[in-house]
């Protein structure tokens, strides 16, 4: 859900024309080779990357590289593509749940769609359980959203009753439209660019009960369960009540330095790359990686973000409390 794929989403305002220009599996030969070196962990996400013509392909290029990779999906093609996922030596499979069959089907707009991803799921088992391995690791993420907050420990049950490694919650990145009107302001006079796609996430938190699931989340913290369950952000229940209410808020309990410019890089389906959302530092098709990681453009966004931060709408990014 982090796509945002709402009316007003910044994914589904800017997917067509990525996809217009979709790297194929080759164009990424050259910056696979680079990493390499380096090992990073790769989490191929979206949309959904089971969508993607050459996805075998691709991920065939990491496994030959020994590259770590995880899944993100939303399962509805995973049960056709289980063996082969298993096969490619995925390391994580991360399979998106909002809740009970009546809930997720409703938030996803698609009857059947939680049986799809469960059978899914379960197939990914039976292949691991047959073959005696460990791997791919099988998560649950699960966006809390006004419509599921009230069910977010059946997904936990859930959890237990297929086996499942682990669960995160996802608090979801928003911002009202005078958040969003100071962000711009600020990112493009101390970044020269505009970081326009956090409009894609406008919207009002007025239908969300803070009080009632702050309750609903500690609930879930105090229960045993056999799988691992985590929340990201991991708020107080403090935390949590203003997160919803003030339009300006700051945890005490998180830095309020981002450390993603150094840990982590998005590579778009048309070959841009982009430390932060909506701001592009350079294309994979014109330079190759290791010129863009460590360019000018992106040693002077690190400056900025060393000095200046956080802007405005940094404190509903996931990025910002990752690391």
């Amino acid at each position: 859900m982090c796509g945002q794929w709402s009316t007003t989403g910044y994914v589904k305002n800017q997917i067509n024309n990525r996809l217009e220009n979709e790297l194929s599996a080759e164009q990424y030969e050259q910056t696979l080779n680079e990493l390499s070196k380096f090992k990073p962990a790769i989490i191929l996400c979206g949309g959904e990357i089971l969508l993607y013509p050459q996805w075998q392909k691709f991920m065939k290029m990491l496994t030959e590289r020994d590259m770590p990779m995880t899944l993100i999906t939303n399962g509805t093609h995973l049960r056709q593509a289980a063996e082969t996922l298993v096969e490619l030596g995925l390391n994580q499979l991360i399979v998106s749940i909002d809740g009970p069959a009546p809930v997720h089907d409703k938030i996803r707009g698609r009857e059947g769609a939680f049986n799809r991803a469960i059978a899914g799921i379960k197939k990914v088992a039976a292949i691991k359980k047959e073959a005696g391995i460990k791997y791919p690791l099988i998560s649950l993420n699960s966006t809390i959203l006004a419509d599921n907050w009230d069910s977010l420990d059946k997904i936990a049950d859930l959890a237990d009753k297929l086996q499942i490694d682990k669960v995160t919650y996802l608090h979801p990145n928003f911002l009202d439209k005078n958040l969003w009107q100071q962000h711009l302001q600020v990112f493009s006079s101390k970044i020269g660019d505009l970081s326009a796609e956090w409009g894609g996430f406008i919207r009002s938190m007025s239908d969300y009960d803070a009080d009632k699931l702050a309750a609903k989340i500690e609930y879930i913290k105090k229960q045993k369960y056999s799988s691992l369950i985590t929340f990201l952000p991991d708020f107080s229940a403090d935390d949590i009540k203003k997160y919803y209410q003030d339009g300006l808020f700051q945890s005490k309990r998180f830095s309020q330095k981002c450390l993603g410019p150094w840990k982590t890089v998005n590579i778009h389906p048309d070959g841009k790359v982009s430390p932060c959302l909506g701001y592009s530092i350079g294309n994979i098709l014109d330079k190759p990686f290791k010129e863009i990681w460590r360019g000018e453009k992106m040693r002077d966004f690190r400056q900025v973000v060393s000095e200046d931060m956080p802007f405005p709408a940094c404190s509903r990014c996931c990025t910002f409390y990752r690391f």
